[in-house]
């Protein structure tokens, strides 16, 4: 019955649904990387704030790229489908962001998982990756609020779609760049 009190007493503050109704914008991810990278002391604050400069990015990468259109899967095919949609945009900068958004995974996965890389767990280090996130995330945004640059972006990832679905008979049609297989 108390557990049920303290339910009736949330579902009367509007607040708690509008905050629970709100969607996270992964922007925020940048602030707590850079907070680590910045007033870090240690190896593990380091090593997360560059997890969370990479997520920061690839997730306001997987919102461009979904509101342009293009498949992003939710699977962790997704990180290839951001990196290589981003790639095959035919836009150089946003070109350039694939590329880096590459790098910047491979930082993450050492930062993750590879314990005995000691290169990676450094204040310098981390502060590069959230400067660099801060970079990519500003250019996919300039590129959202620009239409113009938007709609082209967009068309040049579906042209690209389509070739690929052309040129694979055999297979089943790609519906994303990412489904490339290169022999």
């Amino acid at each position: 019955m108390g557990s049920q009190s303290a339910l009736a007493g949330e579902v009367k503050n509007k607040n708690f649904f509008l905050f629970r109704l709100k969607r996270m914008n992964p922007r925020e991810f940048k602030y707590l990387a850079l907070r680590l990278a910045h007033h870090g002391s240690t190896t593990a604050e380091f090593r997360s704030s560059i997890n969370r400069a990479y997520y920061a990015a690839y997730n306001v990468g997987v919102e461009f790229l979904r509101d342009i259109g293009t498949k992003v899967r939710n699977s962790p095919e997704g990180h290839s489908d951001v990196i290589n949609g981003l790639s095959y945009s035919k836009d150089k900068e946003l070109e350039i962001i694939g590329s880096q958004l590459d790098d910047l995974r491979s930082d993450r996965i050492k930062a993750d998982y590879r314990m005995d890389n000691s290169e990676i767990e450094t204040q310098g280090k981390a502060k590069i990756a959230i400067s660099q996130a801060i970079k990519m995330i500003d250019s996919m945004d300039a590129c959202k609020n620009d239409l113009g640059r938007k709609k082209t972006v967009a068309e040049s990832i579906q042209d690209c779609i389509e070739r690929i679905n052309s040129a694979s008979k055999k297979s089943p049609p790609a519906t994303n760049p990412s489904e490339i297989t290169y022999k």
